[in-house]
């Protein structure tokens, strides 16, 4: 096994993990705000 392809796939698994973590991080956060307006809308209505 070369190192150039040892390093592709390191380089190919961090940006995997990356990718992974910005989406999540999204994901979470568009839960977030759904649940904070969804208690916004029920104090509102009361």
């Amino acid at each position: 096994m070369s190192f150039f392809l040892a390093y592709t796939i390191v380089w190919f698994v961090g940006m995997l993990v990356v990718v992974g973590l910005i989406l999540f991080a999204e994901y979470t956060k568009l839960d977030q705000l759904e649940s904070y307006f969804s208690e916004n809308a029920e104090v509102r209505g009361g």
